[in-house]
This record gives structure tokens, C-alpha cells and sequence, in this order.
């Protein structure tokens, strides 16, 4: 489970930082995201602005070397390419849409939205050929950044900025917390059960 992180992308580059369970972290700079965020081609403004009430597609996804950077799980960290005796191999997969505002008279607008995240971790093989394959999940908010441009009698939103934020999985109450809570319902339950009585 990834439980905390983002991903960061700007028109001229962008960035990759997860965190889970077992010490799991990745770290990557400018992963190439093929086919690429359709905001970043179809939101350019004045040329292909993003039409109010359309459906934009922020799905986004990267692999092997298309994603130089380093991992770390169960207190090994190495890193990221095609795969080999001394470096692991990992894909990303963010999937998530929006639907265009409508200009209201605001220039800049900040769009949010949900977004899930799949992917896999394959440790080194290192001499022993014992390399390891993790399965990665989590989700969280995507917010996208427009602003308003106009020229003449043409204009549009134009892309500026979209960013991932994971949500960390809620805490889960201890066995021992539970009984604790347990046993006090059920002691409220059985006093309010005798004042009945009498």
C-alpha cells in the first residue's frame, strides 16, 4: 500500500515520490509519462483550450528506463532501470479524469479530483537470481491548475500545473483498543438496563 507521496508535473518536467508499508520509497525525476497528460497537449490556451464540460483524461504512467531514480523496500535501496543482477524495474499507473470548469470570470482556477494508483516494484535478481515483485495500490487527490487565456475572439484554459497527493490509509484501532471499547458499551448497556428495573 503506498500510503504517502506525489507526483508533480509542470510543462517542463516533472516528479515522482511514493512511500508504503515495508520502508517502500521511489524516487524519480522527469519519468516520461507515455502517452503523456492530455491536459499538458489539449489545455495550450489560445490554441487547444479545454472546452467547458468536456471530460479530460489526467491518466498517467511510467516504466523501467523511461523512469531514472531509486527505490528502497525491506531496508534494500537500489536502482530503477530494465532490470537486472544490480538494478530493479518498477511501473506507475495514475488514473484519474476531470470535467473543464466553465469560465466564470476567474482567471485562475484550481480543479481537484480522485485518482488510483497501480504499479509494481521487482527488486535486483543480484547473483542469486532471487529478485522479489511487489504489487503497489493507493489513491488520493489530483489538483490541476488552469488559467484563463484570451486573445482577440479566442481563448481557452491553459494547463499549468498537475499535481498527486496520496492519502494515507486510515488508522486501525488496536485489538486492545477495541475490547477496551467494548467492554465500556457494553458496561453502559448493562447499567442503564438495571436503572430501567428499579
Amino acid at each position: 500500500m503506498v500510503t504517502a507521496g506525489l507526483l508533480d508535473v509542470l510543462p517542463e518536467g516533472s516528479s515522482v515520490h511514493l512511500e508504503g508499508q515495508r520502508g517502500f520509497t521511489l524516487d524519480a525525476r522527469n519519468p516520461l509519462l507515455p502517452p503523456f497528460i492530455d491536459p499538458i497537449i489539449f489545455c495550450a490556451g489560445i490554441h487547444d483550450g479545454c472546452q467547458p464540460g468536456t471530460r479530460m483524461s489526467l491518466n498517467a504512467a511510467s516504466s523501467g528506463s523511461d523512469m531514472p531514480g531509486t527505490a528502497s523496500i525491506d531496508g534494500q535501496t537500489f536502482p530503477i532501470g530494465l532490470g537486472s543482477e544490480t538494478e530493479g524495474s518498477a511501473l506507475i499507473r495514475f488514473t484519474s479524469s476531470f470535467l473543464v470548469p466553465a469560465f466564470t470570470g476567474l482567471t485562475n482556477l484550481s480543479v481537484f479530483t480522485p485518482f488510483t494508483f497501480s504499479g509494481l516494484l521487482h527488486t535486483p535478481d543480484f547473483a542469486n537470481g532471487n529478485g522479489e515483485r511487489f504489487s503497489l495500490v493507493g489513491n488520493g487527490t489530483v489538483r490541476v491548475d488552469l488559467t484563463w487565456v484570451s486573445q482577440g475572439v479566442t481563448s481557452g484554459w491553459d494547463f499549468q500545473r498537475a499535481r498527486y497527493d496520496f492519502e494515507s490509509a486510515g488508522a486501525v484501532p488496536e485489538p486492545t483498543t477495541i475490547v477496551l471499547v467494548g467492554s465500556g458499551i457494553a458496561g453502559c448497556l448493562l447499567r442503564r438496563r438495571r436503572h430501567i428495573r428499579s
